[in-house]
């Protein structure tokens, strides 16, 4: 069960991860299971979880180590087998010193992190992604002999993406609409992508890569 922590108020992201019982708030006409419930023995995961705010957090802490909680408005306690998995893409140490995020919450959470570098810090991983989406978005747009000039891929890998993959998909979505031929060339680029500073790690890949030397 996934839950976005950013996309709620605090009393309706309480009431889908705890439940609650009828009558707990005005439109509460019946009583409903949360997420907690829902999930039993499976997972729940909490997405944009530094966005929860402190009162949730220092619930969701207790059901962490008891296992235990109540739905809003609820007298009986209830338990759940469910694992947790939660993503971010914020420092929470950092939040931690400012007092946005429990330092309890953190170090109780914090079993087995996966840290996913940015793209710009990826290497080569901008062009095998850069590639990889000219193939599979050139077959649904019927442009399955599209490929990339070598100018272009030296833009995309020079390029520093904040917007990390997700950009990268949308550049390569537009050069796909924009070209006429059968390569994305630069000026088919967003301007930005043509006046990014260089980026060694990623452009020493180029020519080791036999989709994009074409």
């Amino acid at each position: 069960m996934e839950i976005n922590c950013a996309s709620l108020s605090e009393q309706l992201l309480e009431s889908e991860l705890f439940g609650h019982e009828k009558g707990a708030f005005t439109d509460a006409k019946e009583s409903k299971p949360g997420l907690l419930e829902v999930a039993d023995s499976g997972t729940v995961f909490f997405d944009e979880l530094a966005e929860m705010p402190l009162a949730i957090q220092a619930k969701l802490l207790k059901v962490l180590d008891t296992r235990n909680f109540r739905r809003v408005g609820g007298i009986v306690d209830k338990r759940t087998e469910a694992r947790f998995m939660a993503a971010t893409n914020r420092n929470l140490a950092a939040m931690v010193k400012e007092g946005s995020f429990r330092e309890d919450l953190l170090y109780r959470i914090n079993v087995l992190p996966i840290t996913v570098p940015p793209l710009r810090e990826r290497g080569t991983d901008v062009v095998i992604l850069a590639d990889y989406f000219v193939r599979t978005m050139g077959k649904k747009m019927g442009k399955c002999k599209a490929g990339i000039s070598v100018e272009a891929m030296r833009c995309l890998a020079e390029y520093q993406w904040p917007g990390n993959v997700r950009e990268l998909k949308n550049v390569i979505e537009r050069g796909l609409i924009l070209t006429t031929g059968s390569e994305i060339t630069p000026d088919c680029l967003p301007l930005e992508l043509r006046r990014s500073p260089a980026f060694p790690a990623a452009v020493a890949g180029l020519n080791s890569c036999g989709h994009c030397a074409r």
